[in-house]
């Protein structure tokens, strides 16, 4: 045992108690997962002092770790303690952990970091994530040396107020920051090094000025309720500032606010913009799209009644549209590159054009659009699934006789529709029919 660098004990679901390591100085690798019943790490991992990673995923009963941990493991670079539920503290000491790199707490029932997290100045990924935490706490944002946080919260738990420090912008290795489900009343400058920002929830009434950033390639906004219910109900006019057309390196952009009422008619957004999600209710206008797109998903933009012409995005891939009053998509039936459409809630349109020249096209679901009456033309041969569901107007399909990838076929609550010669094509040609 004195030679031996790497125990594996994975699916040990018996095991209650962690072994004896007191001849075991030279291990290197711990790897506990999956021991179910294990209820505490024993104090002699304190013998270990070469360890260098700690696997404890899934511990599923795991309630304590020793408080010497810090004070004995100072080769530690790597510590999971992901989906240890019953997991409810760190010890103090861990702050002594002086190598530790990655530090994984997702899924726990921790419910607040020790202050001496500040002291791990080697810590560079950090994993917070449906967790039980109900603050972080100011020391945290002095670490400079962390490259990626990614935390949110547990879906029961009421709040999780995050207060980031104004010291984060001195943090030039800070490289991915993902804060989902989370209070956010105030946001200070943020390092220049950021490649990936979400923020969920932004309780703020003015979009921050994040014009630094211009090495981000993902964007993800959410905004809240801001923290002056006196301001709560105003509208931001300008909600895509002009500095996104600036983010050159911009590959993914999500925009979720209540507040968005129109951009600006001269706003061009990022020129390798690969994906545009947008859910802002109040929305009336969008920006000009970029060629370069491959997914447009719009969400709940209730107030956005016409789009542009989509002909220009050969490069298009996804395109989802739900709960609009858009009444019809100008140049649908040229986006060659489309494998993916998706048309929920939009009660205005009435037709939608002919798509026999979308070669590429394999899903087609549409439902809840309670005007649409038809699919004119043809459908693409390329078509494998074709759902429609609750458009009670919707009277006839196009013939799907010669459609030869098709695989499925979905159909429900369209009252006009003839479900039974349907159903019979379906079963000639042994395609799965749901009704």
């Amino acid at each position: 045992m004195k030679k031996l660098k790497v125990l594996d004990l994975s699916n040990c679901f018996h095991v209650k108690r962690t072994p004896n390591f007191s001849t075991s100085a030279n291990l290197e690798r711990l790897i506990l997962y999956r021991c179910v019943s294990i209820v505490e790490v024993d104090g002699l991992i304190c013998h270990l002092n070469r360890l260098v990673s700690l696997e404890a995923r899934h511990c599923l009963n795991l309630q304590r770790l020793p408080d010497e941990l810090g004070g004995c493991l100072a080769s530690l670079e790597y510590l999971s303690l992901k989906n240890c539920r019953s997991l409810e503290r760190l010890p103090h000491t861990i702050g002594n952990l002086e190598s530790l790199s990655e530090l994984n707490i997702s899924g726990t029932s921790i419910k607040e970091l020790p202050d001496s997290i500040g002291k791990l100045k080697n810590l560079k990924v950090v994993k917070m994530g449906e967790s039980n935490l109900s603050k972080i706490p100011d020391a945290f944002w002095t670490i400079e040396k962390l490259e990626e946080i990614d935390a949110h919260k547990k879906y029961d738990i009421e709040h999780f107020h995050v207060k980031i420090g104004n010291c984060i912008y001195r943090n030039q290795s800070l490289r991915i920051l993902k804060l989902k489900s989370a209070d956010i009343y105030e946001l200070p400058k943020l390092p220049e090094s950021l490649i990936e920002l979400k923020l969920w929830e932004l309780n703020v009434d003015t979009f921050p000025d994040l014009s630094n950033l211009t090495n981000l390639k993902i964007l993800n906004l959410s905004f809240g309720v801001p923290n002056d219910d006196v301001k709560s109900n105003a509208l931001v006019e300008d909600p895509m500032p002009r500095w996104i057309g600036d983010f050159s390196k911009l590959e993914s952009l999500a925009l979720r606010s209540p507040y968005v009422t129109t951009s600006p008619t001269d706003l061009t957004l990022p020129p390798h913009l690969k994906s545009l999600h947008l859910r802002c209710p109040n929305m009336r206008r969008l920006p000009r799209l970029p060629s370069t797109l491959s997914s447009l998903c719009l969400q709940f933009c209730y107030s956005l009644r016409s789009v542009e012409d989509l002909s220009n995005l050969k490069k298009l891939s996804t395109l989802e549209i739900w709960h609009g009053a858009i009444s019809e998509i100008p140049g649908l039936g040229c986006l060659e590159n489309l494998r993916d459409l998706k048309f929920w809630s939009l009660g205005q349109v009435e037709i939608l054009p002919d798509l026999s020249k979308l070669n590429k096209l394999r899903r087609l679901r549409v439902a809840w659009c309670d005007n649409l009456i038809e699919i004119q033309g043809e459908l693409p041969k390329s078509l494998e699934v074709l759902k429609i569901f609750s458009c009670e107007s919707f009277q006839k399909l196009p013939d799907l006789s010669s459609l030869n990838e098709l695989q499925m076929v979905a159909t429900n609550h369209c009252g006009k529709l003839n479900v039974e010669a349907i159903s019979r094509l379906c079963s000639e040609k042994s395609i799965r029919f749901l009704r």
